[in-house]
């Protein structure tokens, strides 16, 4: 049992934390969570690089199962974020939540890659081409 769930202030905390992700995750298009609408801070929705560098950070650190995993839809559909991956993964404290939810993230792009028959080539879900040979992404 964790320390926050025999310390009731600490469960609230806790789930305001994971309520604050899951309105920060439906701007970003994720809304399959069921949690209170609430108003968020400007910093909280900013796109910019630092930013989502935080957004990473704080999802990777939920205590909130389904709240954390719910970055792998978001890494899913918003590849983009990759750069924010890789900076956040240099903090020690998230390296292992995050390596696991980016880890099933790619899993699930190299899974959906298609084989096109005309020209030899499988396509990620994002365009990239690859040599059928070499299975090597041509970004």
């Amino acid at each position: 049992m964790s320390s926050s769930s025999s310390n009731p202030s600490a469960v609230d905390v806790a789930w305001d934390e994971a309520d604050t992700l899951i309105s920060i995750l439906r701007t970003w298009g994720i809304d399959y969570l069921v949690g209170t609408t609430r108003p968020l801070h400007p910093g909280d929705v900013a796109r910019d690089l630092h930013s989502a560098v935080m957004l990473v950070k704080r999802l990777a650190q939920c205590e909130h199962p389904r709240v954390r995993d719910a970055s792998i839809s978001l890494f899913l559909l918003h590849p983009e974020l990759s750069h924010a991956i890789i900076e956040a993964l240099q903090n020690d404290a998230v390296r292992r939540p995050l390596c696991r939810c980016a880890s099933i993230a790619l899993a699930h792009v190299l899974v959906s890659c298609s084989y096109d028959r005309g020209e030899k080539q499988y396509f990620s879900i994002t365009g990239a081409p690859c040599d059928a040979k070499t299975k090597s992404y041509h970004l």
